[in-house]
């Protein structure tokens, strides 16, 4: 990997146009320049092939639900591809689902810390007016 990026630095790609494209799209043939923007096309259709391929071998294995396994492919791969699974998440097309997913969380957390601090304040209100409350 860093044979690789020390060999586009040397041809002039600026490290922030590799992060950009990805290290799977940075490292294609040794000695070769990046792809292309018209190499576009073809690695989007070659990529839609076999994705499709991949899809097709799951349903001929596993069924037409193998879509509903999801903590057991999970599993698998964190299991015995824990590398694989670390690149599938921070592939350009699910990192934006993971952004999302972690957004959402984030809200529900501020919302549950936002109720809590209300509650709280509520609580203390309802304390002081309280004769009988210790405070």
């Amino acid at each position: 990997m860093r044979k690789r990026k020390a060999e586009l630095i040397a041809q002039g790609v600026a490290e922030a146009e590799m992060r950009d494209r990805g290290w799977h799209r940075c490292r294609n043939d040794e000695g070769k320049r990046m792809r292309d923007p018209d190499d576009a096309a073809a690695f989007v259709a070659k990529r839609e092939e076999t994705a499709k391929r991949f899809l097709k071998a799951l349903e001929r294995e596993f069924g037409g639900t193998w879509h509903k396994q999801s903590d057991a492919i999970a599993f698998a791969l964190a299991t015995y591809a824990p590398k694989t699974a670390e690149m599938i998440v921070d592939s350009e097309h699910l990192w934006p689902v993971v952004q999302e997913v972690r957004r959402v969380e984030w809200e529900a957390e501020a919302e549950g810390a936002a109720e809590l601090a209300d509650r709280i304040r509520r609580n203390s209100a309802a304390g002081a007016d309280d004769p009988f409350s210790p405070f």
